[in-house]
């Protein structure tokens, strides 16, 4: 019996969804800012709402190349993901952020998160990253 395929990065979301291991990761390039910070927002609020269970969540912030976000950006994402996630089963959210900035702009959001079912945590490893959220370190690569 062979394993699973695993299904390649979706080419408009740069996401990936791994229904063996119940993880959305997402795999931004370029610029982040309030357009795509948003967009993935509400994709992710989509997924949930037809997943048939909850699942963990995986971003790959390594690629950015520039962010541009103010806190009220990050403040308003928050909200939106807090309404839309609140009385649901905990999950994790792990974001590995290996530079500055997007460690920074990372530690925002998750502190912001606390008060929610989604257990956000940044790593600057992605090998910390998937050992907190149970799966291995192949699970995380952008590329199968």
């Amino acid at each position: 019996m062979q394993p699973p395929a695993i299904p390649m990065i979706d080419p408009f979301t740069r996401t990936r969804f791994r229904t063996d291991l119940r993880l959305e990761a997402w795999y931004p390039e370029g610029l982040l800012d309030v357009t795509l910070a948003t967009f993935i927002i509400h994709y992710v609020g989509f997924e949930e709402s037809i997943a048939d269970e909850p699942f963990h969540r995986y971003a790959d912030l390594s690629k950015l190349t520039a962010v541009h976000l103010v806190f009220k950006d990050i403040a308003d994402l928050v909200a939106i993901r807090r309404a839309s996630y609140d009385g649901r089963e905990p999950v994790k959210s792990a974001i590995f952020a290996p530079n500055a900035p997007a460690y920074g702009l990372a530690h925002m959001f998750a502190a912001l998160m606390e008060p929610s079912p989604i257990d956000v945590r940044v790593f600057r490893e992605v090998a910390e990253a998937a050992e907190w959220l149970g799966v291995r370190v192949e699970a995380l690569a952008a590329e199968p």
